[in-house]
């Protein structure tokens, strides 16, 4: 019986202690960095949109925007943020499509589309290491 108990308290006290640590909660992995913003198109608030931060390598984050065009990023949970680091940006929004002007389409972008495309988006934004971001992302229509 002590053999048991001595083969217990050594082979399955530190899985039970690893088991405790992983499920006591996830901390902050990736390093992520809290970024909020505002994107506006026209100089108007542009609500309803998604906002996608994808860095070179690692998980990208992202965010849908309220009436006021303010977003919040999120990679894993709900506003925890973004890897640091250079990133591109995507603003997408769309819209049920008009069949006078395109029956063939499903949906029509409201954002000019090269803000869309990861090859053509001309946003990028720098995600420094440490403290809160904020961020502008003023789009125009070409």
């Amino acid at each position: 019986m002590s053999r048991l108990v001595s083969w217990v308290s050594r082979c399955l006290a530190p899985a039970i202690l690893l088991i405790a640590a992983i499920g006591c909660g996830r901390g902050n992995p990736l390093g992520l960095v809290p970024v909020s913003g505002r994107v506006t198109l026209d100089g108007a608030p542009l609500a309803d949109a998604t906002v996608s931060f994808i860095p070179e390598q690692g998980r990208p984050a992202s965010g849908t925007t309220n009436a006021e065009g303010r977003f919040e990023l999120t990679t894993l949970d709900p506003g925890d943020g973004v890897m640091p680091g250079d990133h591109k940006v995507t603003v997408m929004k769309y819209a049920d499509h008009d069949a006078e002007k395109n029956p063939y389409a499903r949906l029509v972008s409201l954002v000019p589309v090269h803000y869309v495309e990861l090859k053509t988006t001309p946003l990028t934004v720098s995600v420094p290491k440490s403290g809160d971001s904020n961020v502008e992302i003023t789009l125009a229509k070409k």
